[in-house]
């Protein structure tokens, strides 16, 4: 992610795929900048999938943003 995206302008992003229950961006503690990704929780398993559909096209403040989707196991499969 961009320096500048805040959680508000990744659940923005992120809001025309479906419902979003959660929206974060990590950042240093020492220092309050971001760490460079973040992590969106939709309401409906369906939003993810929309959304994993155009994974390629992701781009939030004008960055292309590596979409993975989340999986108990800590296996990345995208989203």
């Amino acid at each position: 992610l961009s320096q500048s995206t805040t959680p508000e302008s990744l659940q923005e992003y992120f809001e025309r795929f479906g419902p979003i229950t959660e929206a974060d961006v990590k950042t240093d503690p020492s220092t309050g900048r971001s760490k460079g990704f973040g992590f969106v929780t939709f309401a409906d398993p369906a939003s993810v999938d929309a959304c994993m559909d155009q994974r390629e096209r992701h781009s939030v403040d004008d960055r292309w943003v590596d979409v993975k989707r989340y999986t108990d196991s800590g296996n990345d499969e995208g989203g």
